[in-house]
């Protein structure tokens, strides 16, 4: 089994599921996310601590500096407590409470470091 990622543009989605079926792809999961970025191989980062008000609610930018585990987040969770729960590339999971985060790697008993999804 293999794991890709990538990111394309709406309009070329359908080319790209065709081209994948005819590999052999026979299951995939698309998200659709929407980004802060240019198209000129540039992206700009928010600045850390950054919140940005959109019709969908608020989105705070969290970093290294704040507590976050890593920097390339791969899933996001809310448990039944309302913690958040982020899990890293490679770095482990943060739990975020609201105030601080609490990280969860190898060191503290998780099987390996790179999570790539919360239930």
């Amino acid at each position: 089994m293999k794991l890709l990622k990538c990111v394309v543009r709406p309009n070329a989605l359908e080319e790209v599921k065709e081209a994948l079926n005819g590999l052999g792809v026979t299951g995939m999961a698309v998200s659709e996310i929407q980004g802060f970025g240019s198209q000129k191989d540039s992206i700009d980062q928010l600045p850390t601590n950054h919140t940005t008000q959109s019709t969908k609610g608020t989105w705070r930018t969290y970093s290294l500096a704040e507590g976050l585990a890593g920097i390339q987040v791969e899933h996001i969770a809310e448990d039944s407590d309302g913690y958040l729960w982020f899990g890293t590339w490679d770095s482990g999971a943060s739990r975020f409470d609201g105030d601080e985060f609490k990280t969860f790697n190898r060191i503290s008993g998780l099987c390996g470091n790179q999570v790539m999804a919360i239930f």
